[in-house]
């Protein structure tokens, strides 16, 4: 992961805050605390192609549980709502896990917890930016456990992480509810791997200091008690290497599950009217968008049965600021999903462009599989800041183009599960424009639609269709 991506998720509120206005409503001001339970829906933590681990609520109906605790205190500083805030939660659930060479294991206990120090300011009345500190830790529990073919001893796997959070809070009422979309970007900046074996001389650590996450959660209450689904996905590239040998693959960690909590305190806030605002209300927007992608894998002309598979699905978080009526400024998080070539034999053979494998191969060069079942795995995520004209055609309907320039991570993963589980990864990093045009309706004050088409230029380059949904504040 670049530093500079950190400069993009953040110049948006570098603009937005040489603007100021009054708010038009009351702030509260005090210490409240909420304390609740978590219920884990679905985990999965993915190291593709190689191993999983899997827990869905309906296999662990009394084991998938946790605990959350929220403190935070409201304060005036400069005539702007302040806002300090600790937050700490922990999480067991049981997991059942599965590898394409060492065989599958059921319920084995996973613990995680997490804790966070933040630091918030009100930017419009129904905007709060926070950032901060965090740190995650998890336990898996496998040490001396035999998978279902003989595989083992296992062993005990901590994973720690600290990061920087850039989380947005919005009021958003949606049909009549008064809740709060939270949206969150957490850059590591430190990782640490640890394998704890039955022969501690065994043990291995690993530094991984190379992934982020991404948080979606709605609030809203309901009988005096607050409940929140949450949405959780973190990416982490492969670690550093062991003396020994051994590395950390590539993985992913997939989450949504459900929070039940309490608010204390909330009777004993007082009202400050008339606080400063950073900016006012009706020119920031916040939306997602789902992507249809054509990854250009750069790959053809596959002999019989090899598969080549370049579209995928993936997804886009997006936060706007408008400039004046006919051109936005916005900075887009986007996730391209994955795409695959699956070669059966050895024999197998296809054509490369000359980008497969950091160009080993010279263009138009044909290549062969070497061993059976080999798999080419191809993922892509960006971090871009664009300019956004639009114009307004009347009923509510309007077009746009868009052209922007963006951070871009591309890794291309090569295994082979028939020679002791080979993995090759290459990592491909950089910086490229993307452009595109839409068609968007608005569909009430605070919401519209749009259908989009969008050119990535990367190192493997990708073609968007998507649709998206903004809450314009």
């Amino acid at each position: 992961m670049n530093l500079k991506k950190i400069l993009t998720t953040t110049s948006l509120i570098t603009l937005l805050s040489s603007l100021s206005a009054t708010s038009n409503s009351a702030d509260k001001i005090g210490v409240t605390q909420d304390l609740g339970i978590l219920i884990t829906g679905y985990y999965k933590y993915d190291e593709p192609d190689f191993m999983y681990n899997k827990s869905e609520v309906q296999d662990h109906l009394l084991n998938n549980f946790g605990i959350m605790y929220n403190v935070k205190n409201n304060f005036l500083f400069e005539g702007y709502l302040n806002q300090l805030e600790f937050d700490a939660d922990f999480r067991r659930f049981d997991i059942n896990y599965w590898s394409n060479g060492t065989g599958t294991a059921k319920n084995i206990e996973n613990d995680v917890y997490n804790l966070r120090a933040l630091y918030g300011i009100q930017a419009s009345d129904k905007l709060m930016f926070k950032t901060g500190y965090g740190y995650r830790h998890l336990l898996d529990k496998k040490k001396g456990l035999y998978s279902s073919n003989g595989s083992g001893p296992g062993y005990d796997r901590t994973q720690e992480y600290e990061y920087i959070p850039f989380i947005v809070e919005a009021n958003m009422p949606v049909a009549g509810v008064n809740g709060k979309l939270k949206l969150e970007y957490d850059y590591f900046i430190w990782g640490l791997n640890e394998n704890e074996f039955l022969n501690s001389a065994s043990n291995t650590n690993m530094r991984n200091d190379d992934g982020y996450s991404m948080k979606v959660s709605y609030k809203f209450p309901y009988n005096g008690i607050n409940i929140e689904p949450y949405y959780e996905y973190m990416n982490v590239e492969k670690s550093t290497t062991h003396v020994s040998g051994s590395t950390e693959p590539h993985n992913t960690t997939t989450e949504f599950g459900i929070k039940i909590s309490k608010t204390f305190g909330e009777q004993e806030l007082k009202s400050v009217p008339n606080g400063k605002r950073l900016f006012n209300n009706e020119k920031v927007y916040l939306g997602a968008e789902i992507l249809k992608v054509e990854l250009d894998t750069g790959i053809s002309n596959g002999s019989s049965g090899v598969n080549i598979d370049e579209d995928s699905y993936g997804y886009s978080i997006i936060a706007g600021y408008e400039i004046n009526k006919n051109l936005d400024l916005e900075l887009s998080y986007n996730d391209f999903g994955k795409a695959s070539v699956f070669m059966p034999l050895g024999a197998s053979t296809a054509k490369t462009d000359g980008r497969f494998q950091n160009k080993r191969f010279a263009p138009g060069q044909t290549f062969s599989a070497g061993t059976d079942n080999l798999s080419l795995n191809y993922r892509s995520s960006s971090t871009g800041i664009s300019l956004k004209p639009k114009a307004d055609l009347g009923n509510g309907v309007n077009i746009n183009a868009l052209v922007g320039y963006a951070n871009y991570l591309q890794s291309e993963e090569t295994v082979a599960p028939n020679i002791g589980n080979l993995q090759v990864m290459h990592e491909y990093e950089g910086k490229d424009w993307f452009y595109g045009v839409g068609v968007g309706a608005k569909i009430s004050n605070n919401l519209d639609l749009s259908l989009n088409y969008k050119k990535y230029e990367m190192y493997y380059d990708a073609e968007v269709l998507s649709a998206s949904v903004r809450y314009i504040f």
